[in-house]
């Protein structure tokens, strides 16, 4: 497996609908890495929905920058070796405490490429996702899901395949996966 590949071996897809995301996003605005927050920022496309609910849930500011690791929305593409991030044009003064978020880290390299083109402190934040690949090289410092093939999220356009489904169950309470 290379720095690009994530694990496909649950035999299933996984789909998660918006009121299982939502307790999934409450759980991480919750997390000691995002409560001491003063800005959200977005991985888009992915990241725009859990970011906007936990900036609503903790009253914060919103901002996005745009990464691009998949070559296509199908089913089980494996990543491409560069991230394709857009320059960051948040505030002019940029916050202490920001918290990066994403949907999922597929092999932590768009959170790594991000990272990248954000200005100090903003550079150092902490990242949540709801998902986390169980092959990913670099995690997120906290998530809600381990999941070993492809999600399903419910901002995404339906993938159009037969194949199997299972929903991510709703998490526990309270239970947030953090990096060691």
């Amino acid at each position: 497996m290379t720095a690009t590949e994530r694990a496909f071996n649950d035999g299933h897809l996984w789909t998660l609908d918006f009121a299982t995301a939502l307790e999934g996003a409450r759980l991480l605005a919750d997390a000691p890495e995002v409560r001491h927050a003063d800005l959200v920022l977005a991985v888009a496309r992915g990241g725009l929905w859990p970011a906007a609910t936990i900036a609503a849930r903790l009253r914060l500011p919103l901002v996005s920058v745009q990464a691009m690791h998949n070559p296509s929305d199908a089913v089980r593409v494996q990543a491409e070796n560069v991230v394709k991030v857009s320059p960051f044009s948040g505030f002019a003064d940029v916050p202490q405490q920001g918290v990066i978020v994403d949907d999922i880290c597929g092999t932590g390299s768009t959170l790594e490429a991000v990272r990248a083109v954000l200005p100090p402190p903003l550079n150092q934040a902490p990242a949540v996702t709801l998902c986390r690949n169980t092959a990913a090289r670099l995690s997120p410092e906290a998530w809600v899901w381990d999941v070993s093939d492809w999600v399903c999220f419910p901002w995404e356009t339906p993938p159009s395949t037969h194949e199997p489904t299972r929903p991510l169950p709703l998490p526990e309470q309270g239970r947030i996966r953090r990096r060691r």
